[in-house]
């Protein structure tokens, strides 16, 4: 099984008021790593664990339109 590295945008939130927005985007910045489990024309699902019968465990569903980077590992 493929093991991959992926750099990402996640959405952010904040709580309560908020200032008028300074022009950055606000969004997160995240590095994920693990099994590659599903892949389409939309997504990608990695998993942080498996067993021996394949029950996935730390399933990450990520948006292709978000991903910034990926590398294989293994």
């Amino acid at each position: 099984m493929k093991i991959i590295y992926l750099r990402w945008l996640d959405s952010a939130t904040g709580e309560g008021w908020q200032n008028k927005p300074n022009g950055k985007s606000g969004l997160d910045h995240i590095e994920s790593v693990g099994y590659l489990i599903y892949e389409d024309k939309k997504e990608i699902r990695i998993a942080s664990s498996f067993d021996e019968c394949k029950h996935y465990l730390g399933v990450l569903a990520i948006p292709k339109s978000v991903i910034l980077e990926r590398r294989k590992i293994k």
